[in-house]
């Protein structure tokens, strides 16, 4: 009986002079439709912001009908937010494009990375006047067939043709520095100032230069061989134990120290070093007491020597210094990469 009374609302309701009580209703119900798809779209928008996996789209529909706001039982599942998504991107790539055959000039960054299958692709950021600034927008990201010089250039020059952008606005280049990139006669850069701009700027990522610099410094030194040396063996040492782990943590707590896991050296993370050296700096009291420990317990072969390496003068004073130019680095490496320079 509810059924019948919501169906005699919507589709006839009480006849007004001048108005088609169907199509009144029937625009009643498009438009409370529309809306529900609306708040399913902005979600599935958000969980895109947030990485958030769209399989989650079902529960958070929930969520919101617990808070009152009910988006319907209709596209509220996976399928349906990959197709939103589509749509979304769609839009906004559309936006950003007449964003740039508008803008009196443009700039173009491109880095090149791999998938999970381990397919090359390139990936392109614009910089362009967008809503009346410039911004650096996410422009695409392209499957790389060709991965020289001049495969590179031919898919930056197809993408510019696909998307109707003016060659000629394109007056700065910028790239990882790679020979690929920044080759003196056949690099990208060199073919993209000939074919697009002959006023074209070209330069290296300056983020990417400091990280080169970095390791160019770091290079042959003799202490700082011995310094990586041992710190690649303090965090192997709690690398694959849950057991270890937990026994640090105990330490940590019995010596007040701050507890902070121990985290990984990873060669293509240029922060990861800087936050490595600063853990240790951190938690260091508790590192030499859990080796001492399980030197006197015998309950690991790797202790004993992490006693006597990480107890002398000579590397205490490195993991001070370190400590100290390391953070400096990553603070101005982190100014490097802001949007705003």
């Amino acid at each position: 009986m509810g059924g019948c009374r919501t169906h005699m609302s919507i589709h006839h309701p009480p006849r007004q002079q001048g108005k088609s009580p169907i199509a009144e209703g029937l625009a009643k119900a498009v438009q409370a439709h529309a809306e529900k798809i609306q708040g399913i779209m902005y979600n599935v928008y958000r969980c895109a912001k947030r990485n958030i996996a769209l399989h989650n789209i079902g529960y958070i529909s929930d969520l919101c009908e617990l808070h009152g706001v009910c988006l319907g039982k209709h596209y509220n599942h996976e399928v349906a937010a990959r197709e939103f998504l589509i749509c979304i991107a769609d839009a906004i790539r559309a936006e950003i494009i007449e964003a740039a055959r508008s803008s009196p000039c443009l700039g173009l960054m491109v880095d090149e990375s791999t998938d999970v299958s381990k397919t090359g692709a390139s990936v392109m950021y614009l910089r362009l006047l967008f809503r009346g600034a410039f911004r650096t927008l996410f422009w695409r990201i392209v499957q790389v067939v060709d991965g020289s010089a001049e495969g590179l250039f031919d898919l930056i020059a197809t993408q510019f043709e696909t998307d109707g952008i003016p060659k000629s606005l394109l007056f700065s280049f910028a790239s990882d520095g790679a020979s690929v990139m920044a080759g003196d006669k056949t690099g990208v850069a060199v073919r993209l100032v000939a074919a697009f701009n002959l006023f074209m700027l070209t330069c290296h990522c300056i983020a990417h230069r400091h990280a080169l610099a970095c390791a160019s410094a770091a290079d042959g030194n003799a202490i700082c061989i011995y310094f990586e040396a041992i710190l690649a063996e303090v965090i192997g040492y709690h690398s694959h134990s849950a057991k270890r782990h937990e026994h640090l943590e105990k330490l940590q707590a019995l010596l007040g120290v701050h507890k902070l896991r121990m985290v990984r050296l990873v060669a293509t993370r240029w922060l990861s070093r800087g936050a490595a050296v600063h853990r240790v700096y951190e938690i260091i009291s508790a590192l030499l007491m859990e080796f001492q420990e399980d030197q006197r317990d015998k309950s690991n072969a790797l202790a004993g020597p992490l006693v006597d390496q990480t107890q002398c003068a000579k590397f205490i004073i490195c993991l001070a210094i370190f400590n100290d130019i390391l953070y400096s680095m990553c603070q101005l490496s982190m100014a490097f990469q802001k949007d705003h320079v």
